[in-house]
């Protein structure tokens, strides 16, 4: 990067970037993060340090205040996060993500609104919601689809628990959708 364009960004823009690169490679634990990711934001914390813009915690605090987002507002959220009627090889799909710091604490505290929503999407085609826990490194993962539970146990290799799957990685959306069209050829 030419840091002297670096030198013409504002600070929230600087601050914007490198929260942004930190939220699409969710921590840069999720397969899709690159050497580059991890380089553009070495290069964008450097500069937040320069100007003073760092602190030790601003990616925790950043996955903390979106949690207390989606809290404050669950079903909006949802809303916004969800893939509605996607086609995924021979099935239609409708998927919701949320991204929180603490998965099993917002589980505990949104599981019954989680189920109906899930409940809720599940009307018209499979479905499910996954809750990716960027501090576990981990994803819930809900549905009520028998061949969804199926093939996204089979995808993950995650462990059933209750009504729902968890993960020993983390995944994204995108990542499960491309899993998931390769067996609904």
């Amino acid at each position: 990067i030419d840091h002297h364009i670096l030198d013409q960004l504002s600070d929230e823009s600087i601050l914007g970037l490198s929260l942004t690169t930190v939220s699409h490679t969710l921590n840069f634990q999720s397969s899709v993060a690159t050497d580059q990711d991890k380089k553009i934001y070495d290069i964008l914390s450097h500069e937040m340090k320069r100007r003073w813009l760092w602190h030790d915690t601003i990616v925790s605090d950043y996955f903390s205040e979106l949690e207390k987002h989606i809290t404050s507002n669950i079903e909006e959220a949802f809303t916004n996060d969800t893939k509605y009627a996607m086609k995924i090889g021979s099935i239609v799909c409708s998927i919701t993500q949320c991204e929180v710091r603490n998965g099993q604490h917002f589980i505990n505290m949104q599981k019954d609104i989680i189920e109906e929503w899930l409940a809720w999407l599940s009307n018209n085609s499979h479905a499910f919601v996954t809750i990716i826990s960027t501090a576990e490194g981990k994803n819930y993962i809900f549905s009520h689809d028998p061949l969804i539970q199926k093939q996204l146990a089979e995808i993950t290799g995650g462990i059933r628990k209750d009504n729902f799957l968890i993960t020993d990685t983390l995944w994204m959306r995108k990542e499960l959708v491309r899993e998931l069209i390769k067996l609904n050829r």
